[in-house]
């Protein structure tokens, strides 16, 4: 956007400025600084000081709360105009919610000095300002419980409510990690009754399988001959046998059943209920994890077709990190290796990162939107997460579930430029590469005696110089990376430590935290080393630590049954909001038009003049005019298109994307009103012509909706949806925009080329089949 466009924009654009004048706009302009975000980047966060006020000049970006469970209530959707920080920088109080881009955003960032110098003496802004607020502050009350006005979180509710599986309908939800050697499952009563059940069936011998079965203290274990995987369910029934009749497997008692999935690349953002379209989904991703997803699917036709009538839900490992930037999800390669590829930072353990977010929240009694965590899963495989606000922000796993930190049984971080040559080199996978270098490399490779933590740790006590070299190596890439992470969330509150090691080294634990203490981590050696029995939750921190330090016992499969429970909720709203029959929506042909200025309508048709209104418009207050003109490009012309009124702030022209060819411009697709950076054209009418400097646009599909109807639909404004319309040619639009006025009726606008491409005309009926994304 060139200097000129971007002084036009503010005086034009954001109400804020409507009452100053063009030098006192460029005086605020000059004493505040551009900045630039990326998508799902923060631009503010909760508990954050005020310092300034941003107004968005490009891009879209929502304000939110994290509640309880680590959702996000949206208090407000952010567009090209609007302002966001208002409600601290009015009352001092801190930063009471998350403002999140939802892509690249450029925004003015005001500061806090220039705001209260120029800004707060103009009244007609503080008045504006004020509406605003009060705005937003109803937005809080009414989307959110257990949030108040001020942005403080009910603590009495994060300790109650956080991962309950408490439903109205009895019965057991179980859970199933299906993987190459080892099966996990859980048992988990809707009723709370305390009778979890947790399983391992390990069967990586393949002369014998080892069933172990919890229930609180009790534990069973029991050997079993080979079985197809088929016979589970049998399996688990006899497996539970042996912790009393008050815990056998009954499967008539099973509601819902929860499947973790390693690898939702970048489709999956949250769970699903399971269909076929899923299942296809999984297997197509299994390009990145070969070796996972295959038998994670397997493990789902195994259950659909033991419970074909009970609703099953896909949980993703990846999901969970689906919040990184794109600047921390990239490799510094070609970025049409992302593009083309997918080549990216995806994430592992996310279930787990996810449930130690929660926990911790829990166990400080503090809003999660509120904490900077960093969860440290060791185990078999390891990560670490830094979890801001209750979102993912960074991790160290990578492209594939063996890429990632140093881990006890797979590799360090490979590096991606080495990792592609080497797929090339030798026509792999990229896991299977991955599973090829890790099979010697991790603790054994360096160690020359296993992948144990426990056996390296005493070999090193009695002086094997590898075993202590591994040992230092997997607790140094642990402390670097908590120390970085500090550095990416500019702070922490929790240091969480959770998997087989992370929960059993004393050593290990001690290690990572060595020499953090002017971050504010301090352990307390004697809570650590004398940390032996595995409850749930321990505090191991110093009483006067800033940074809470706290081991957590894993319990991921908890937290894919709480996820499945909320994604068969979810879809059971979508089932209903369809039964519902929300009325259709009319769809109307908008043919090129043209909306004008005062002062360019005086210049096309006289001093004076004023537009003649034919006929009104499916939108109240819009008319057809009498009034036409002609529009004169570089290339050619099109004659006698019809102006609609009334005027507006500022010249816009509407045509299709096939007459742009014969005109000789090339208009961008935007929603009306959203003129920054399009061509000009040059206009004649009967008494004179007028050239615009911009001002063409092919419009963006959309659909007219008053806030009733967006109820009915719920939906909200900015939503974009897909339609699907009846006609001789039933089609699917993507890409449609919602907008949400008390002035606006319900309709569905889309220009002549796309009328003309599936035969349809103005009367036919839409319906809404789905929400791409909310803005």
């Amino acid at each position: 956007m060139s200097e000129l466009d971007l002084k036009r924009f503010f005086l034009e654009q954001v109400s804020l400025f409507e009452n100053f004048s063009a030098d006192e706009v460029e005086a605020i302009v000059i004493k505040s600084r551009l900045a630039t975000f990326e998508g799902n980047e923060a631009m503010l966060e909760t508990g954050d000081e005020s310092q300034s006020i941003g107004i968005m000049i490009s891009g879209h970006a929502e304000i939110s709360i994290t509640d309880n469970t680590g959702s996000r209530s949206v208090i407000a959707q952010l567009a090209p105009g609007d302002i966001f920080g208002v409600m601290s920088a009015l009352t001092g109080d801190r930063i009471g919610a998350d403002v999140i881009a939802g892509n690249r955003c450029f925004v003015l960032i005001i500061p806090q000095a220039v705001f209260n110098g120029h800004i707060l003496t103009n009244p007609k802004a503080v008045g504006y300002l004020s509406r605003l607020l009060a705005e937003r502050t109803r937005a809080i009350t009414v989307d959110t419980h257990t949030v108040n006005p001020a942005g403080k979180a009910n603590s009495a509710a994060v300790a109650a409510d956080a991962l309950s599986l408490n439903t109205q309908q009895p019965g057991k939800v179980v859970v199933l990690n299906v993987g190459i050697s080892q099966i996990h499952f859980g048992i988990y009563d809707t009723q709370e009754s305390g009778a979890d059940i947790h399983g391992i069936i390990d069967h990586a011998d393949k002369q014998m399988a080892r069933v172990t079965v919890t229930v609180g203290p009790q534990q069973q274990t029991i050997e079993h001959a080979p079985f197809k995987l088929s016979e589970l369910f049998t399996v688990i029934a006899e497996a539970t046998t042996l912790l009393g009749p008050a815990f056998t497997f009954h499967p008539e008692d099973v509601t819902a059943i929860g499947h973790r999935v390693v690898h939702g690349g970048s489709k999956f953002a949250s769970s699903v209920v399971i269909t076929p379209a899923v299942i296809a989904d999984i297997e197509e991703l299994a390009v990145f994890a070969p070796l996972h997803n295959p038998v994670n699917v397997a493990g789902i036709r195994v259950a659909l077709k033991h419970f074909p009538n009970v609703p099953q839900v896909a949980v993703f490992d990846t999901a969970f990190h689906q919040t990184l930037a794109p600047y921390a999800y990239l490799y510094g390669l070609p970025y049409e290796l992302y593009k083309q590829h997918g080549i990216r930072r995806y994430g592992f353990h996310g279930t787990s990162h996810r449930y130690v977010s929660l926990k911790a929240a829990e166990v400080l009694r503090r809003p999660l939107g509120e904490l900077e965590i960093i969860s440290c899963h060791l185990g078999i495989g390891a990560s670490l997460c830094a979890i801001d606000h209750g979102r993912s922000v960074d991790t160290t796993m990578g492209m594939t579930p063996s890429d990632g930190l140093i881990m006890p049984s797979r590799s360090g971080s490979i590096d991606p430029a080495v990792m592609i040559h080497l797929m090339e080199q030798h026509k792999m996978s990229p896991e299977q590469l991955s599973t090829l270098i890790n099979s010697e490399s991790g603790l054994k490779g360096l160690s020359g005696i296993s992948n144990n933590i426990h056996d390296i740790e005493a070999a090193a006590a009695e002086g094997h110089h590898r075993a202590l070299l591994a040992h230092k190596a997997f607790c140094y890439q642990v402390r670097k990376n908590i120390g970085a992470y500090v550095a990416a969330m500019g702070g922490i509150d929790v240091l969480a430590f959770t998997g087989d090691v992370g929960e059993t080294s004393a050593t290990v634990r001690s290690l990572a935290c060595q020499g953090l203490s002017y971050m504010g981590i301090k352990l307390d050696e004697d809570k650590n080393r004398n940390l032996t029995t595995r409850e749930a939750f321990a505090v191991i921190s110093a009483d006067d630590s800033p940074v809470t330090i706290l081991v957590i016992a894993n319990d991921d499969e908890r937290l894919v049954a709480w996820e499945s429970l909320r994604a068969i909720e979810r879809n059971q709203l979508l089932l209903e909001a369809r039964a519902d029959a929300p009325p259709a929506i009319p769809v109307e042909i908008s043919a090129h038009h043209v909306h004008l200025s005062q002062a360019d309508v005086e210049k096309l048709f006289g001093p004076g003049h004023q537009l003649t209104a034919e006929h009104e418009l499916s939108q109240p207050g819009q008319f057809a005019c009498a009034e036409k003109v002609h529009l004169v490009g570089p290339k050619g012309r099109i004659a006698n298109v019809r102006v609609l009124g009334p005027t507006r702030k500022e010249t816009q022209v509407e045509i299709a994307m096939t007459e742009q060819f014969k005109l000789g411009i090339q208009p961008p697709i935007r929603e009306s009103g959203d003129l920054a950076g399009t061509p000009g054209i040059t206009l004649e009418g009967p008494y004179g012509s007028s050239q615009i400097d911009r001002g063409v646009i092919c419009a963006q599909r959309h659909i007219h909706m008053s806030p009733d109807d967006a109820r009915r639909f719920r939906v909200r404004d900015k939503y974009v949806v897909r339609v699907r319309v009846e006609g001789d040619r039933e089609l699917i639009f993507g890409d449609v925009v919602v907008r949400v006025n008390p002035a606006y009726r319900l309709a569905m606008h889309i220009d002549t080329d796309e009328g003309n491409a599936g035969h349809l005309s103005t009367g036919m009926k839409g319906y809404i089949e789905e929400i791409q994304s909310r803005r």
